[in-house]
């Protein structure tokens, strides 16, 4: 049984987290290009990347290309579970390159 609270969310908009992750992604361009120790720079890399993914999991549905809770696991297997993988798949990109960086230093 669906909650009131899942009801809510479903169509809901979180274009606020498009600028979260917007903030996070420039927040690493801006601190490689200040000097900033590589470490900060991999550290905002790996959350920008890991954000859309965690936030997706937290509510329960994903996103859509408007960043609108859409597709919930247990009506949208399918589509729920391809966003999802696209999601990780950009979490492990944006890991990879956080890890590349700071091994090659900058």
């Amino acid at each position: 049984m669906e909650s009131a609270q899942g009801r809510t969310r479903q169509g809901r908009s979180y274009l606020w987290a498009f600028g979260v992750f917007l903030s996070l992604f420039f927040a690493a361009a801006l601190a490689g290009s200040g000097g900033l120790h590589r470490l900060w720079v991999s550290v905002f890399l790996v959350s920008a990347g890991t954000f859309p993914l965690m936030l997706q999991l937290a509510i329960g549905y994903a996103l859509d290309n408007r960043w609108r809770a859409r597709w919930r696991r247990e009506e949208h297997p399918v589509w729920y579970w391809a966003v999802i993988a696209l999601s990780l798949a950009l979490a492990v990109s944006f890991g990879y390159a956080a890890y590349a960086l700071y091994l090659e230093g900058g």
